[in-house]
């Protein structure tokens, strides 16, 4: 295992992004003191899950921000990432802090929590990263520790810790069960005293209690005596009822002869096939088809008004449409012709603008020869002058001088008046103006983009803040809601140490927020059951648990889901009830159909009192209140309120919104983002025409002073001139002959050059072809325009060609609408005729049967009152029936009351009955026991029972005495096993170490020895661990009683041997080199250059001798109070 790679970012002295790549021997991370290399390792801490300020060096979390510095501001998110490599793989972790968001983990691009990170440590072998990460100071630490603070190291090195941490807790455990053995035994002498002291009273209950029972028995005999006498007279009874009911069933033969005659009479007058109300109901059936047809005629003649109606908008519309349609293709037509005319004109904007710029270079290269020619002419010109002065003598070209003086004069005078006008420029000045202008636009625009990029980062902290609220909602629910089995699958999942996908049934739908509290009443313990696909998925996650022994959880493969469907033919009231669930949640796929398995005939209202009444008129699926009061389909009701408010279902409805919230801010960040990106190119535009005009401002200045250069030197040369004329004044006399000779030749070069004409000025190449160009650039922009328009009309005409093919068609459709309701009033009015009809016959018909009727009813009266004297006459018998029952009935009420007093306790035997009817006298008896009870006064059947129940709780609390006694016997040999393993481990570690301890030792003293020893006094795991050695030359002593270079290569040696005895696959020091005098030096660079070719050393050092060993160098430099670089060495180079 190493690590590969290193990333810093605003952390601590780091405001600059700094890249380690390490090696995998010997790296060393070189620098003066205070330049930052301790950061390094304290970055290598936090992100590998240190937490510690005092192990960090800092006071508060926000220390570990950069804090800026002259240059560079200061930061607002502090990044640590590493790099890992193993036999497993890969693993990049990344570490990030805001104030606002907090600590924020990843490991593989996942966040991760930070008890995860456990996990991802021991894949690394990085368990033990606390002893092997050596900072500033901790040798002296180690040096300095005592006996008991350096067993713990190593107990935590080689995981003996754990060892300690079980017996403490089998400790705690053993502590209670003992505990646990003095309490019952305490408890059984109290149940024993309790027992001596009720003796008494239970010898009272024990006689108390035989005459009871014979009592029962007394009681019994006068039951069975008692109930066979009234069995006796409801036999009887019975006897005489049957009689009366034989008279009774006579007189009921002539109720029913007569109620046969009557009923025969009615039926005679049904027979005639009059029944009124039939009649009277088709009478209302034809007055009600009657008003339905005209309802139907005046819908019919309604409809085709407003067919018409539509008929004529629409004509209106189609003409006027076609209208516009004319007019616009022929403005169409004119814009077409009009783009290919504006094309023929840009076409020839361009050939003269090519021609132009032919004639133009021409006339530039006449004027460069016609130039060069003049020059040669004044070249010439000056050369003879200089001829002249040069071959004459001394007094001619006196002569010429003072000639040329005087005319040189009148030409300067002539120079220093045109540079005076050409200082009087405005050049400068207007360049200055604009360049002023351009600051200012560029300022504005400098401060929008400060603007959008204050408000772009604003969005971005939002947005931080708002991912930690929804982390922080994550790791709630799943750390508070989330049973501890389905946490650790689902973290298993995240890491990639599973291959299925589980997902919680919590998390796999959405829904309202006041329907989250039913779902969650209704769910209970399955909204935390888990889905997956198949049952292979299900074994993978219970295989896992069953290795962790972390518990059970309940899976629901989607392959076994039976979905379940609302009750759609149960008639549902329209107030109070929400509607079905699985119609009012978002369900996520592919997890519908476990929902529906589960949520699929769940009903929601809104009321307790609705869902009772629904239950009632014979609901049979679950039904749900927006409360939680849950009715099941098995009958029972279940309701109230837990202490704990909101559940997974709404913490995850809060996660969905705070998500959504997330993805708006991402929507504004997109847009601000963009405006920036418009208002930086917009700045750098500006910044682009401030600069020009700057370089224009310069230039324009250079030219002012090159201005004022040639204006003094002017000043100068026409008071050099005038100098000499008045030196040269005094020899005119003799210098006349040799001054014409030099006037004549200078003359005649003065014609010469008169006679060339003035080259006419250059023409400007941008001001000649400057209008073509604008006029080039106005055709492109009218042969734009219209095109535009010509597709602008375009797509108007085909808009209305559209509407007009809809017109006609909604024109077609009208015309066949009206054609059909037109039918269909004919066909109303035929059947409106035919029901008229059929009215008239059914009045006459009416009133021939009403003359049947009255008839017929003259005849039954009669039979209906022969039939009402049978009837009393059979009324007569049944009261002496009743009577006769009466008796009977309070007869068998006696025996009833009988039976439910005593049949339970004393059962019925009517053979039995007969013998104890035979004489006994029973009331004497029963009487003359309660006076012995009596007699015995108060007595407590009560301590039968309690003698009994104090028996019991003696023998049950004397077999679980035995039951704790044997779990003390089985923790003391728990401990007793620990201990025996823990002495094996740790003294076969500490022998290990002790035997590297002393070779590394001799090698880095070159002799000597050391030893590393169990404190005598103490138990097993309260002996410390001392150091001993004896440098050459010396006595065995304590490591505290050497020197200080020597006690720091002594607990350097120790170091080593225990980091190559526990494997540690790494170590980080922090100058631990520090303390070496070079000699010793030398010895430790040896040592560690030989142990990086097991394990990965990464050194931080400032000593030469340690840097020339390193595979790989880093120099870390503070260039500026508060801020650290790195720089990187070429090894081969440097050594």
């Amino acid at each position: 295992m190493s690590i590969d790679h290193l990333h810093l970012k605003g952390f601590k002295s780091f405001g600059s992004s700094c890249e380690f790549s390490f090696s995998r021997g010997f790296t060393a991370i070189v620098g003066p003191n205070g330049s930052g290399k301790s950061n390094i390792l304290d970055g290598l801490r936090w992100i590998l899950g240190e937490g510690s300020p005092s192990a960090l060096r800092i006071v508060r979390q926000s220390d570990l921000l950069f804090q800026g510095s002259a240059t560079v501001p200061a930061s607002k998110e502090a990044e640590v990432g590493i790099r890992l490599s193993g036999a497993d793989g890969t693993a990049s972790l990344r570490r990030q802090y805001t104030a606002e968001g907090g600590s924020v983990l990843q490991v593989d691009g996942v966040r991760i929590r930070m008890q995860d990170l456990d996990e991802v440590k021991a894949r690394f072998m990085l368990e033990g990263e606390d002893f092997a990460f050596i900072g500033q100071g901790e040798v002296s630490e180690a040096i300095h520790q005592r006996p008991m603070q350096r067993r713990h190291h190593l107990e935590l090195l080689f995981g003996i810790d754990r060892y300690r941490r079980r017996r403490e807790e089998t400790n705690i455990r053993l502590e209670s069960a003992l505990s646990e053995v003095q309490r019952i035994n305490t408890l059984i002498g109290e149940l024993e005293s309790r027992r001596e002291e009720i003796a008494p009273e239970v010898a009272v209950a024990v006689e108390a209690q035989g005459i009871l029972d014979n009592l029962e028995v007394l009681r019994r005999d006068f039951y069975f005596s008692r109930r066979f006498s009234l069995e006796e007279k409801e036999r009887g009874l019975r006897r005489q009822r049957q009689l009366l009911q034989a008279h009774e069933d006579l007189a009921r033969q002539w109720r029913n002869l007569w109620g046969l005659a009557v009923r025969s009479g009615e039926e005679r007058l049904r027979s005639q096939g009059f029944d009124e109300s039939s009649f009277l109901a088709r009478e209302q059936e034809l007055a009600s088809r009657k008003d339905a047809l005209r309802r139907q005629a005046f819908q019919a003649s309604t409809r085709i008004k407003a067919l018409l109606e539509d008929r004529a908008d629409l004509g209106a519309e189609r003409k006027r449409l076609g209208e516009e349609e004319r007019v616009l293709r022929a403005e169409w037509d004119r814009t077409r012709s009009e783009t290919s005319a504006l094309e023929a004109r840009l076409a020839e904007c361009r050939g003269a603008l090519e021609a132009r710029l032919r004639e133009l270079e021409e006339s530039r290269a006449f004027l460069e020869r016609e130039r060069l020619r003049r020059q040669t002419l004044h070249d010439e010109h000056a050369e003879r002058s200089l001829f002249v002065a040069r071959t004459e003598a001394r007094l001619r070209a006196l002569a010429a001088a003072e000639a040329e003086g005087r005319n040189e004069l009148g030409r300067l005078a002539g120079e220093r008046d045109r540079l005076s006008a050409g200082m009087g420029d405005c050049t400068l000045l207007r360049c200055e103006e604009e360049h002023r202008r351009l600051v200012e636009e560029h300022a504005a625009s400098y401060a929008a983009c400060q603007k959008d990029a204050a408000a772009l980062q604003q969005l971005r902290r939002e947005r931080m803040r708002q991912e930690a609220e929804l982390d922080a909602l994550k790791s709630n629910t799943e750390s508070s809601l989330y049973p501890e089995p389905v946490r650790l699958l689902l973290s298993a999942s995240r890491l990639n140490r599973m291959r299925s996908r589980p997902e919680v049934v919590a998390e796999v739908f959405s829904c309202p927020s006041d329907l989250a509290p039913a779902l969650e009443a209704y769910l209970g313990g399955r909204q935390f059951w888990l889905l997956v696909h198949t049952f292979d998925e299900a074994q993978e996650g219970i295989e896992l648990l069953k290795q962790r022994r972390a518990g059970r959880v309940t899976y629901l493969p989607l392959e076994r889901c039976r979905p379940r469907n609302p009750d759609l033919r149960f008639r549902l009231p329209t107030n109070g009830v929400l509607g079905w669930a699985i119609e009012l949640i978002e369900t996520r796929s592919p997890w519908e159909s476990a929902l529906r398995h589960l949520l699929g005939d769940l009903l929601v209202v809104e009321r307790y009192a609705l869902g009772s009444g629904l239950v009632k008129e014979g609901a049979r699926f679950p039904i749900v209140t927006l409360e939680g009061e849950v009715f099941a389909p098995s009958g029972t009701v279940s309701g109230g309120r837990a202490r704990q408010s909101g559940g997974a279902i709404a913490h995850n409805r809060q996660m969905a919104e705070a998500a959504e919230k997330i993805e708006e801010l991402k929507r504004r960040m997109a847009l601000v983002e963009a405006r920036l990106k418009r208002s930086e190119e917009e700045e750098r535009r500006l910044a682009g025409e401030r600069d020009e005009a700057a370089a224009a401002v310069d230039r324009a200045k250079d030219d002012h002073a090159t201005l004022q250069r040639a204006l003094a030197s002017v000043t100068a040369s026409l008071d050099r001139i005038e100098r000499e004329i008045a030196e040269a004044a005094e020899e005119m006399g003799i210098l006349n002959s040799s001054l014409v000779e030099a006037k004549q030749r200078l003359d005649l070069l003065a014609d010469e050059m008169a006679e060339l004409e003035e080259l006419p000025d250059g023409e400007d190449p941008s001001s000649a072809v400057g209008g073509l160009r604008a006029e080039l650039t106005l055709a492109e922009e009218r042969l734009r325009s219209s095109r535009a328009i010509s597709e602008r009309m375009e797509r108007e005409h085909g808009a209305l060609t559209v509407r007009l093919s809809a017109i006609l068609e909604e024109l077609g459709a009208g015309k066949k609408e009206e054609q059909e309701r037109r039918a269909v009033l004919a066909d109303i009015g035929r059947e409106y005729l035919s029901i008229r009809r059929d009215e008239a016959e059914l009045k006459l018909k009416l009133e021939e049967e009403r003359g049947k009727v009255r008839r017929g009813h003259l005849r039954l009266e009669r039979l209906r009152q022969r039939e009402q004297k049978a009837t009393a006459t059979f009324s007569a018998l049944g009261g002496e029936i009743a009577a006769v029952s009466e008796r009977l009935t309070a007869a068998e009420s006696e025996r009833t009351q009988l039976i439910e007093l005593w049949d339970d306790k004393y059962p019925y035997d009517a053979a039995e009955a007969r013998e104890v009817e035979g004489g006994r006298d029973l009331t004497g008896s029963l009487r003359r026991l309660e006076r012995e009870l009596r007699a015995l006064g108060n007595y407590n059947l009560g301590a039968l029972s309690e003698d009994v129940s104090l028996t019991e709780r003696v023998d049950f609390l004397t077999e679980q005495l035995e039951d704790v006694r044997n779990g003390v016997n089985e923790l003391k040999t728990l401990i007793e096993e620990t201990d025996a393993q823990v002495e094996a481990s740790f003294s076969r570690a500490m022998a290990d170490i002790d035997s590297r301890f002393n070779a590394l030792f001799q090698r880095l003293f070159a002799g000597g020895e050391a030893r590393l020893t169990l404190q005598e006094e103490g138990t097993l795991w309260d002996r410390g661990v001392e150091i001993y050695a004896r440098p050459p030359g010396k006595k065995l002593q304590n490591i505290s009683q050497l020197s200080g270079g020597e006690q720091s290569l002594t607990a350097i040696a120790h170091l080593f041997a225990a980091l190559e005895v526990a494997k540690i696959p790494l170590a980080v020091l922090d100058e631990v080199d520090a303390a070496l005098d070079e000699y010793n030096l030398i010895r430790f660079a040896d040592l560690a250059k030989e142990y990086s070719r097991s394990l990965q050393l990464i050194v931080m050092t400032h000593r030469r001798t340690t840097m020339e060993r390193a595979d790989l160098i880093y120099g870390v430099t503070m260039v500026e109070p508060g801020l650290s670089r790195i720089v990187g060495i070429d090894v081969e180079n440097y050594r």
